[in-house]
């Protein structure tokens, strides 16, 4: 049987917001107040095509409650893999927490994320 492969060049699309995803690193999402929580966002294009580049994302917690979270410190920065980002949460009051990521239109595939914070 004759096997033919075809190349042909592609092309990244623009990055598509609602196609990027949120993950807690090693699936942890409870926490204890003073510890840093972190996140991994996938960058995409909106077929899933991951893209080795920051993005500005605009992030924010909220409580349950929906009331803004003020005193718990962001930090969004590239990842050590080429193809997310890096949010991290400085924790400091036991609660149940959303995270919203996203841009000023639209939010990625997951948001809002839910974490906890136990007392320290």
């Amino acid at each position: 049987m004759n096997h033919v492969v075809f190349y042909f060049p592609t092309k990244i699309g623009p990055i598509y917001t609602p196609a990027c995803k949120g993950r807690w690193i090693q699936n942890v999402n409870e926490f204890n107040a003073g510890m840093t929580a972190s996140l991994n966002v996938i960058v995409t294009d909106k077929y899933g095509n991951e893209f080795n580049t920051s993005f500005p994302f605009i992030v924010s917690v909220q409580t349950r409650f929906g009331m803004k979270v003020q005193n718990m410190p962001i930090k969004v920065s590239p990842g050590s893999e080429t193809d997310y980002m890096l949010i991290q949460l400085e924790t400091k009051e036991a609660g149940n927490y959303y995270l919203n990521v996203g841009s000023t239109k639209e939010s990625i595939s997951n948001a809002p994320i839910p974490f906890s914070v136990r007392a320290g």
